[in-house]
């Protein structure tokens, strides 16, 4: 060690010994640690901030409509596929609201789903999913009443 070649000058160390460069090369190991475990946890946020984004951007991009006689679901990816079923509201046979975890009781977010023969359709992440459950119901009954009116002017014509 440089501490017993400079002893016999009658140099000595106080930190028992070590030299700059000793402790130096000790220390760099340590330093390339910790480098490099910066470096994975930014390649990991890099990548969880990009699934994250695409997912919001896919959620963003769904757009669920209830016009006055159909319900349309439209799923959009961010990269151009596009998914699009529509019923008319007198085919739905049942509604069903929840909110789903905590976040989602908290946030007053939750799925909406509407029952056709032979599909489902699921408004998923909508705000205020028991107001938008009881306007479709509403939308339902006013198509009702509306196919009842027309019927009934029919028949009175046809009389």
């Amino acid at each position: 060690m440089i501490a017993e070649k400079y002893a016999s000058q009658g140099i000595g160390f106080a930190d028992g010994g070590e030299s700059f460069q000793e402790r130096n090369s000790a220390g760099d190991s340590g330093l390339v640690f910790v480098l490099g475990l910066i470096l994975v946890f930014l390649v990991l946020f890099i990548v969880l901030a990009g699934w994250w984004l695409y997912e919001f951007q896919a959620w963003r991009n769904d757009l669920y409509m209830v016009t006055p006689d159909q319900i349309v679901d439209v799923y959009r990816k961010p990269l151009g596929q596009e998914t699009r079923d529509a019923s008319t509201l007198d085919k739905i046979q049942g509604l069903r609201s929840e909110r789903t975890g905590l976040l989602g009781r908290l946030l007053n977010f939750g799925n909406v789903t509407a029952n056709v023969p032979g599909k489902v359709f699921t408004f998923d992440d909508v705000y205020d999913p028991l107001n938008v459950q009881e306007d479709i119901q509403r939308r339902i009954e006013a198509n009702k009443n509306r196919q009842n009116r027309n019927e009934a002017l029919r028949r009175r014509e046809e009389l």
